[in-house]
């Protein structure tokens, strides 16, 4: 029982000794972050809360800036018969990213789009229908912050509103003011450095001279 809780301790020390081992970049252009997880999400106008599996993903075209796309799918979790069924978000936009580097990044981000929407409704007879899928385009602020463990691995928290409206075929519009919620355990990969191309050339100037370019 000794041996294993030994072997444990060192295992354990040797991958948090890895992780502090790995270097967090100084220049984060061209940085890829990915990152998949369940999220919950509270619909205000309905009072009802609502559950999603969410992705998305930041390049980071410049150290404080990065290109954001995320996509959510909706999954109902209560029994109302009314309301809405369906509410599966496409957003893209920009996160700015505060600071320029370190473990910790907090975030804003601006990333309008669209949900394809689906709601039940009573109509006059007192009879349950549901509207035919729809579009309903959708203003998303977002706040959250990485936090970086090494080259490969972050973690991350991000708070997302949501406004639009869902017109269909009902007798009212739906309100898709809303608030989501995530977090979890991300992954970045840096796919290219900027002046690499431009420090390459220089060695090769320096070691070899000019003539060999």
């Amino acid at each position: 029982m000794e041996t294993k809780k030994i072997i444990v301790l060192v295992l354990g020390l040797g991958l948090v000794h890895c992780l502090q081992a790995q270097t967090i970049s100084e220049d984060r252009t061209g940085y890829f972050r990915a990152q998949g997880n369940v999220a919950v999400g509270y619909l205000f106008a309905e009072r009802q809360p609502g559950a999603y599996v969410q992705g998305d993903m930041d390049f980071f075209i410049k150290n404080q800036i990065s290109i954001n796309g995320a996509i959510w799918y909706f999954i109902p979790v209560t029994r109302n018969p009314l309301g809405i069924k369906a509410n599966h978000s496409l957003l893209w936009g920009f996160n700015y990213h505060f600071l320029k580097t370190g473990r910790a990044d907090p975030f804003i981000g601006l990333t309008p789009g669209v949900s394809l929407v689906r709601v039940a409704y009573a109509d006059a007879e007192n009879t349950v229908k549901l509207t035919p899928y729809g579009p309903a385009p959708l203003f998303s602020v977002a706040v959250g912050c990485n936090y970086y463990v090494g080259t490969i691995f972050n973690f991350y928290i991000k708070a997302q509103g949501m406004a639009g409206e869902f017109f269909g075929n009902a007798p009212q519009p739906s309100p898709l003011y809303e608030l989501r919620l995530t977090a979890g355990l991300g992954f970045d990969a840096h796919f290219w450095k900027p002046g690499a191309a431009k420090r390459l050339v220089q060695k090769h100037t320096t070691e070899y001279g000019p003539e060999l370019l």
